[in-house]
C-alpha cells in the first residue's frame, strides 16, 4: 500500500476514535482524525522497519 492509503486508514481510525468516544475535548474532530493520521503512519513505518 501507498503512503496515502496509510493516511486515508489514519483518518477513518481518527473518525471512528471520535464517534466511539464523544464528548468536548480541546482539539475536536480535526485534531483527532490528525493524530489518527500520524498513528497510522508511526504503525506502518514500525511493522515494514527490517
Amino acid at each position: 500500500m501507498d503512503i496515502v492509503s496509510w493516511i486515508l486508514i489514519g483518518l477513518l481510525a481518527g473518525a471512528m476514535a471520535k464517534a466511539l468516544m464523544p464528548g468536548k475535548d480541546p482539539g475536536g474532530i480535526i485534531v483527532t482524525m490528525l493524530v489518527g493520521i500520524v498513528g497510522g503512519l508511526l504503525g506502518v513505518e514500525t511493522a515494514l522497519r527490517e
